[in-house]
């Protein structure tokens, strides 16, 4: 019952407009996502290192509940792996490409980059992916699959990203990717972190 009105106040809070972005590195915010989601036994995989404006914070929310979404939701799978990308996981920050040799496919794998033509970012999973017929459910307010979800998170992940006014899909035709990817587009990327302040 406490995640249910946790949810619903979150969703509630999430559909404000975004006023005010600031330059946000997409990896870190990704790391301080994964920090704070229960991404039990999952790895991450940062394949770019670019910068978006977003309000940090809702920014970081918005990670949090997709990287939730592909822990409750995927299967062991197999994904290609960019040779360029990072994994973290529970124990490791090794370079992705360097233990390729060693990875558990029964480990939930989570990428975060940037679309190919730069107009927005995306998180895609190995998992069992979503079926064709859900697409058009998957962000509606209390749809689950799960008996014990509560259908709001990627109600949640819509509602920041339509605050921001950016758009979010879920990807079809991956060739021969499994798993789910949502891709973000209408949001401003910058090719460098932000310097320090």
């Amino acid at each position: 019952m406490d995640s249910l009105v946790e949810d619903l106040l979150t969703l509630a809070r999430q559909g404000q407009v975004v006023d005010e972005t600031e330059p946000v590195a997409l990896s870190a915010a990704a790391e301080a996502a994964w920090e704070t989601a229960d991404t039990k036994e999952a790895t991450l995989s940062l394949a770019d290192n670019v910068v978006v404006d977003a309000d940090p914070a809702r920014f970081r929310e918005l990670l949090e509940n997709l990287f939730r979404n592909a822990v409750e939701h995927s299967s062991p799978g197999s994904r290609s792996e960019s040779d360029d990308a990072e994994e973290r996981g529970p124990a490791s920050n090794r370079p992705g490409a360097d233990d390729a040799a060693e990875r558990d496919d029964s480990v939930t794998r989570i990428e975060v980059g940037v679309l190919d033509d730069c107009t927005g970012f995306y998180v895609a999973d190995d998992g069992p992916g979503i079926p064709q017929d859900l697409h058009g459910n998957v962000f509606d307010h209390g749809f689950t699959t799960d008996e014990e979800g509560t259908g709001f998170g990627l109600a949640i992940v819509e509602s920041i990203a339509d605050a921001h006014g950016w758009s979010v899909d879920i990807a079809d035709d991956r060739d021969d990717e499994t798993g789910a990817r949502f891709e973000f587009s209408r949001v401003t990327v910058h090719e460098s972190e932000p310097a320090e302040r």
